[in-house]
């Protein structure tokens, strides 16, 4: 028994004229795929047809319904059936074999909420909490139900006219301009003086207000449903904002010979580090310190303002135990404070849905039903993005259909040291730790001639170095 072994159950597609056309045996690949940047999980069939001609025999059109059943290791010695639900999307790659009656194509799959979100186009007012907006589109409009719902509540209110846009693009439309209810009593600027209205020459002037907080949403599609929830719950581990503790642990170590060793289901099979410290484009993109120019058209107020990473650092969920910014990330290199290395502007109307005589800017202290956040919010979402890309790791493991994109691991890579060091810790303590699982892809090998099996490519990510138990040597 190997911990990747794969027993198909079926693979069957229905046609529009309720034909149920069992796909196992001409499929030789099936691949699934998640991604924490996408909104929907999608899938592929290789097929080889030898004689039997199935596209044309049944006419496929599109939009078919396909149901995929494995049985498959869930991460222990136990086998469980995994199912998947798909509509065909396209088919594409279509060759034959010269001189012989056979071809090959893939059929490339995507979920019946895909297809919805297609042809809704949302034209009513949306107004409330952005998470209860969120909420009414997945219900309402690409008809999910509830218990496929996870959604974290949100601390601010929006009001928006749609125009006929698709849900999936409204809800997109939101990730930088959310924040968790935890979030926003942090979010709230703080003014050292009163912000200079006119064109300031040193960027590092003390007349800027500073901004602080974390901010910023992720929404997508994995097996267990659709989930749109802060960053920060994302990357916490239970300690702060609620979120969940890593679901596996995943070592670097040689497999056991030992038949059904419960070690062989945990073990990473290769890994490789796709990108680590990037200090120029992270300086391009504004990660550290960014210059924050605002307009009011409604008061013809021009305001500047400063976001930097290390007021919101302490207050950010963090994957790894790192305690302090790098250096580069607070000064330059003659040791003063890191300038802006980026100027984002736009504008801010706190009067614009604020229909009533008194005060809408809440900085004012306004009541404005929906204020203008945009300088608590978009700024800080970006950066709290970017901060996830500081390690990116790709790990190969024994096919495990548990995992799923927004849900964490505890990765364990060896120490590179000499032996003795070796001996005294076999784990590299700055490089192992938490990681947020990125991507996904499980991959069934169905016409492998050594024997059927299921492997799983993982891409990881996190924003800060260090294990739990240890604390980062970052200084």
């Amino acid at each position: 028994m190997k911990s990747n072994e794969l027993e198909p159950v079926s693979i069957v597609l229905t046609t529009f004229r309720g034909e149920k056309i069992p796909l196992l045996p001409f499929t030789n690949l099936f691949e699934y795929y998640e991604d924490i940047n996408e909104p929907f999980v999608r899938a592929v069939l290789n097929i080889t047809d030898s004689g039997d001609n199935l596209i044309s025999k049944y006419r496929f059109q599109g939009g078919e319904d396909v149901v995929i059943q494995m049985k498959c290791y869930d991460g222990t010695n136990i086998k469980e059936l995994v199912e998947y639900k798909f509509k065909v999307w396209k088919i594409y790659n279509r060759n034959f074999a010269e001189g012989k009656k056979i071809q090959n194509y893939n059929i490339a799959l995507a979920p019946r909420e895909a297809f919805i979100n297609e042809y809704q186009k949302v034209v009513r007012r949306l107004s409330g909490k952005v998470s209860e907006i969120v909420e009414d589109l997945l219900s309402n409009f690409l008809e999910v139900d509830s218990t496929n719902l996870d959604i974290e509540t949100t601390g601010n209110s929006y009001v928006y006219y749609p125009s006929r846009r698709s849900p999936i693009g409204i809800i997109q439309n939101f990730l930088n301009k959310s924040i968790s209810i935890k979030g926003f009593n942090n979010s709230k600027s703080k003014t050292k003086e009163t912000p200079s209205t006119t064109s300031v020459s040193n960027e590092n002037s003390e007349n800027d207000a500073t901004l602080k907080g974390t901010a910023g949403y992720a929404f997508f599609q994995n097996k267990n449903g659709f989930v749109f929830k802060s960053l920060d719950k994302i990357c916490d581990s239970g300690k702060t904002f609620g979120g969940n503790k890593p679901i596996f642990d995943y070592y670097a170590q040689q497999v056991s010979d030992i038949p059904g060793d419960a070690k062989n289901y945990r073990v990473i099979e290769n890994y490789r580090f796709e990108s680590e410290i990037d200090l120029i484009e992270k300086m391009r993109q504004g990660l550290y310190s960014t210059k924050v120019v605002t307009f009011d058209p409604s008061k013809g107020v021009y305001e500047e303002f400063t976001y930097s990473l290390k007021d919101t650092f302490d207050n950010m969920a963090k994957l790894g135990n790192q305690s302090k910014l790098p250096k580069f990330a607070v000064a330059n290199d003659k040791g003063e404070l890191l300038p802006p290395t980026r100027t984002v502007s736009f504008f801010v109307d706190n009067e614009l849905w604020h229909n009533k005589t008194t005060i809408g800017d809440p900085d004012e202290g306004g009541n404005a039903e929906f204020p203008d956040l945009s300088k608590s919010l978009l700024v800080q979402s970006m950066s709290r993005r970017m901060s996830l890309s500081l390690q990116k790791l790709s790990l190969a493991v024994p096919g495990n259909s548990e995992l799923v994109v927004g849900e964490k691991l505890k990765v364990y890579l060896p120490n590179m040291s000499q032996e003795e060091s070796r001996r005294n810790d076999p784990w590299d303590r700055e490089s192992s730790g938490n990681y947020l699982i990125s991507k996904v892809k499980h991959t069934y090998f169905l016409a492998n001639p050594s024997g059927q099996i299921f492997e799983t490519t993982l891409e990881l990510c996190r924003d800060t170095y260090g294990m739990e138990e240890t604390s980062s040597k970052t200084v």
